[in-house]
C-alpha cells in the first residue's frame, strides 16, 4: 500500500507524462499491455484548464481532506495524481491524498477500514463487489445532482451496474466489454476476406476450420478465469439462455439454451489458449476489450474491431466495470468533496485524457461527439454496441462464491475433465447451493 498527499511539481508532472504510456490497464477486467508515451499530454493538459467542465454544485468551502483509493496500475495512479493536481487548484480547500492496492487486495482492505467507520472517501471498486458494500452500509447513495449527472449522459447498462434496489451508487470509472478482434491477415491468408468475416457463433464455428494449419491457431482466449464466464455470459445470452431466474434465487442456465451456448463456447475456447499469439500475428481471432488500443495503432497488425455475433436470440454482449463510490462514514464535507471530485474525473474532457494515457473507454454517451474520438474508428468500434450489452453478474451479494464456482467449472470443461451436461448439472448445483445459504 502507498499512501500520502500527491504533490505534483512539473518535474513529477513531465516524469508521468512519460511513465503514462508505460503499461496499460491490467485489474480483473484486462491483462497489462504496453502502449507508446502520449503526445498529446501538454494539449489536453491545456483542454481541461480551460475547458472542463465545472462541479455541478459548489465545492465545500471549509477545509477537508479526502483520499482516493484505486488498483495500482502505474497509468491510473498517475492520470490521477494530474487530475488530483488540476482539481486542487480550481478547491484549494480540498486535499485529495492517493492510495493504491493490487486488485486482489482491495476488498479486504476497503471493509477493514470502512468497518472500523473510517477508510478511503472516494475508491473505484470492481462492479460484482458492489452488492456486498451495500449490503455491509459502507457505501454513500448517490446525491441527486450526482443522480443527474449520472443519467443524462451515460450509458444504460453502467447506470444498472451501479444501482442497488433502486438507489444509485456509484459513476461509473471504465468499462469491459469484449468483442470479436481479427486479424484481417490471418483469415485473408484463409481465403476469407473482410466481407464474409462471421455474423454468427453459427458461421464462425464452420470457418474455424479454414483457419488452422501449422504455426497457426484459428482462436485464441485470454488466460483469466474471467473471460472464460464473461465470454460463456455472451454466448449464453445470445443464444437466449440465462445465468440466474429472475428473482435472483434459482440458477437458469441448465436448460436447452445453456447446452447449445455450452457447446459452442467449448468450441470456440481451445485447450492451449495465449493472447501472444495474436500479437505475434499466430491466431485469426481473439474476444477482448477497449484496453487493446495500443494493438490497433500497430502497424504490424491488420486488426478489425467486429461487432457481436449473432445467436438464435440476437446479438448482445457481456459487460464488465469498474465504479467510482464514496464511504457512507465519511462526514458531510467529505463526502461532497469526494463526490465532486468523482464527477470531475468523469466529465468529458476527463474521459477523452483517461482514453489516451490509460485506455479507459468513455463512459458518456457525449464523449464518442467529441471531435478528437470522432476520427478514431478504434473507440466508436465498442461504442455503437454498448446498447446492446448486458452486465454479466447479478446485483446479489451472493455473486462473488457463484462466479468462482461457474468459473471452476468453465475450466474443467475446456480441460476436457467434463462435458457440458455435466458442467451444467453440477455448477446448477453449486449455485442453487450458494443461493440457499447451504
Amino acid at each position: 500500500m502507498t499512501t500520502g498527499n500527491t504533490v505534483v511539481t512539473r518535474r513529477r508532472w513531465l516524469r508521468t507524462v512519460a511513465l503514462a504510456g508505460a503499461g496499460l490497464l491490467a485489474s480483473a477486467c484486462q491483462p497489462k499491455v504496453v502502449e507508446k508515451p502520449v503526445k498529446e499530454t501538454v494539449v489536453v493538459e491545456k483542454v481541461v484548464r480551460e475547458t472542463a467542465i465545472p462541479p455541478t454544485k459548489p465545492a465545500p468551502r471549509p477545509s477537508v481532506s479526502i483520499s482516493l483509493c484505486t488498483h495500482d496500475v502505474q497509468t491510473v495512479v498517475d492520470c490521477h495524481a494530474r487530475h488530483i493536481q488540476w482539481y486542487q487548484e480550481q478547491h484549494p480547500n480540498v486535499q485529495i491524498s492517493q492510495v493504491f492496492y493490487p486488485t486482489k487486495d482491495m476488498v479486504q482492505k476497503l471493509v477493514v477500514g470502512w468497518s472500523a467507520g473510517v477508510g478511503d472517501t472516494v475508491c473505484g471498486i470492481y462492479g460484482p463487489w458492489l452488492p456486498t458494500f451495500v449490503k455491509g452500509g459502507y457505501l454513500d447513495p448517490a446525491p441527486p445532482h450526482v443522480v443527474d449527472f449520472v443519467t443524462q449522459d451515460f450509458f444504460e447498462v453502467n447506470i444498472k451496474g451501479g444501482t442497488i434496489d433502486g438507489k444509485l451508487y456509484t459513476i461509473v470509472e471504465e468499462i469491459g466489454c469484449p468483442l470479436p478482434l481479427y486479424n484481417k491477415d490471418v483469415w485473408a491468408e484463409a481465403g476469407i476476406p473482410e466481407e464474409e468475416l462471421p455474423e454468427t457463433y453459427e458461421q464462425l464455428v464452420s470457418l474455424l476450420p479454414r483457419l488452422d494449419r501449422p504455426g497457426i491457431q484459428a482462436i485464441c482466449n485470454m488466460p483469466e478465469g474471467l473471460f472464460q464466464i464473461v465470454n460463456w455470459t455472451t454466448v449464453l445470452l445470445a443464444y437466449g439462455g440465462r445465468v440466474l431466474n429472475d428473482t435472483f434465487t434459482r440458477a437458469a442456465f441448465n436448460s436447452p439454451a445453456g447446452l447449445e451456448a455450452t457447446r459452442v463456447h467449448r468450441r470456440l475456447t481451445p485447450k492451449e489458449s495465449d493472447y501472444k499469439m495474436f500479437l505475434a500475428g499466430k491466431c485469426g481471432m481473439l474476444w477482448f476489450g477497449p484496453w487493446c488500443r495500443p494493438w490497433w495503432s500497430n502497424p504490424k497488425m491488420n486488426v478489425k474491431v467486429g461487432p457481436p455475433l449473432r445467436g438464435p436470440a440476437g446479438r448482445v454482449h457481456a459487460n464488465c466495470q469498474w465504479d467510482y463510490v464514496v464511504n457512507a462514514h465519511a462526514t458531510p464535507e467529505q463526502k461532497e468533496a469526494a463526490w465532486d471530485y468523482a464527477m470531475f474525473v468523469s466529465t468529458k474532457q476527463a474521459q477523452i485524457i483517461f482514453w489516451k494515457e490509460v485506455g479507459h473507454m468513455p463512459r458518456s454517451k457525449s464523449a464518442y461527439e467529441d471531435p478528437v474520438l470522432k476520427k478514431d474508428a478504434f473507440p466508436q468500434s465498442f461504442a455503437q454496441y454498448l446498447p446492446e450489452t448486458e452486465n454479466y453478474y447479478a446485483p446479489i451479494p451472493e455473486w462473488e462464491p457463484i462466479e468462482k464456482s461457474i468459473i471452476a467449472g468453465l475450466e474443467r470443461l475446456t480441460a476436457g475433465e467434463i462435458v457440458e451436461e455435466q458442467f451444467l448439472s453440477e455448477t446448477e448445483k453449486k449455485v442453487n447451493d450458494i443461493l440457499a445459504g447451504k
